[in-house]
């Protein structure tokens, strides 16, 4: 995928929240969290991020996985002050979905708040 990342800039856009995820037991550079929260914040420096590590009840991290995600935050907050948090989850278990889902919901309201929706695109053909 490394040769397609040049390209991935021309799919972000203001104005949008973003979720970007990996798996807890790689860690956030072998995820390439560095690389998608520059990608993103060069195009729109306001933009909503939350990010979610996944993988959080693996016997490896599920005793530490907490401390892990407060170590992330600490290490990118300070750089991107438009990062809304940073989530832990499981997807076999559902465990800190629901949290996860009140926080995307609550950032899209606020979003929402901000800026005018579109008009409705006009009808090109019948």
């Amino acid at each position: 995928q490394d040769i397609y990342y040049d390209t991935h800039q021309l799919f972000l856009t203001p104005n949008s929240v973003y979720v970007v995820v990996w798996n807890i037991l790689t860690g956030d550079k072998v995820g390439n969290v560095e690389f998608w929260l520059q990608s993103i914040f060069a195009v729109s420096p306001s933009a909503s991020v939350l990010l979610v590590c996944t993988h959080i009840d693996d016997q490896n991290v599920k005793d530490y996985y907490q401390d892990q995600l407060q170590a992330l935050a600490t290490k990118y907050e300070g750089r991107y002050p438009s990062l809304k948090g940073v989530y832990g989850v499981s997807c076999s278990s559902g465990k800190n979905i629901k949290a996860f889902l009140e926080s995307f919901r609550e950032v899209i309201a606020e979003i929402a708040d901000e800026a005018p929706m579109p008009a409705a695109c006009p009808v090109i053909r019948d």
